[in-house]
């Protein structure tokens, strides 16, 4: 199978994704970067050089030797694994993959050949730049691709397409990475008022809602969500200034949704 994933922690995403596939996964990876992994996950993490055009003469020749070992290895029953963001970013989409100048490096695993699944594994940190924040992967519903066999060189960008729309599906995506901490506080509040599972996926569900609300909002209601927005905003630094959370608020007397819809203050 092919493993597909985005890319907010260069470090640990190979480690993050070969732990969601739970079985040994060979990764391609720019040749640079494969040397810092291998420093900092040993011989536990195996990958494939990539290299750039810009930085070596002979990368196409180089490259195609290691795309026709890799489509080997899947033939074979091997798990690859590829980060089509190219490079780390930070956990939001702001386009299109191809969009962003990246190649279409999992296209580029020549789609001839033995048929292998293609699976998009969504990472998401709840907080990247802390050791030991929580992180989950979302592994979603395999990419169909059985119908580009044999198209073309339209195959690669249409297929980076459908990745780019399954990653979507498994990951945060905001607009702007300003918006990130104003969807976190509403997915608290929101979570606290409903009762919601507390568990990581639940939260990123609601978290990828939310985003998706916004954008809403910013399309249709452009004039409703900035005071909204700061709404928001004002609660939870107040809720900062008194040390107190959505949680220990809700609990409070007094405080909730009554019968008839309306906050009680």
């Amino acid at each position: 199978m092919l493993l597909v994933a985005n890319h907010p922690n260069s470090l640990l995403d190979p480690a993050l994704v070969a732990a969601a596939a739970r079985r040994p996964v060979r990764f391609l990876a720019k040749a640079a970067v494969q040397r810092s992994r291998r420093r900092v996950a040993g011989a536990g993490i195996r990958s494939d050089p990539l290299f750039r055009p810009s930085e070596d003469p002979t990368a196409a020749a180089r490259n195609a030797d290691v795309f026709r070992a890799v489509h080997t290895a899947l033939a074979q029953g091997a798990a690859v694994g590829i980060f089509p963001e190219g490079t780390m970013t930070q956990p939001a989409f702001a386009g299109p993959i191809e969009d962003r100048g990246r190649t279409h490096g999992p296209g580029r695993c020549k789609l001839t050949g033995g048929a292998f699944p293609i699976i998009p594994v969504g990472l998401t940190f709840r907080d990247k730049e802390r050791f030991r924040s929580e992180a989950l992967a979302v592994v979603g519903e395999p990419v169909m691709w059985e119908d580009l066999v044999g198209v073309g060189d339209a195959a690669a960008r249409e297929l980076t397409r459908r990745i780019d729309a399954a990653l979507r599906r498994v990951t945060v995506n905001v607009e702007q990475w300003e918006d990130r901490p104003l969807l976190e506080a509403a997915e608290a509040i929101y979570a606290t008022e409903i009762e919601a599972s507390a568990g990581p996926a639940h939260r990123v569900s609601r978290l990828h809602e939310a985003a998706q609300t916004l954008a809403e909002l910013r399309r249709s209601a452009p004039g409703r969500w900035q005071p909204l927005a700061a709404e928001v905003e004002e609660h939870c630094r107040m809720l900062s200034a008194l040390g107190a959370s959505p949680e220990s608020l809700h609990s409070l007397p007094g405080w909730g949704l009554p019968h008839d819809g309306r906050y009680a203050r």
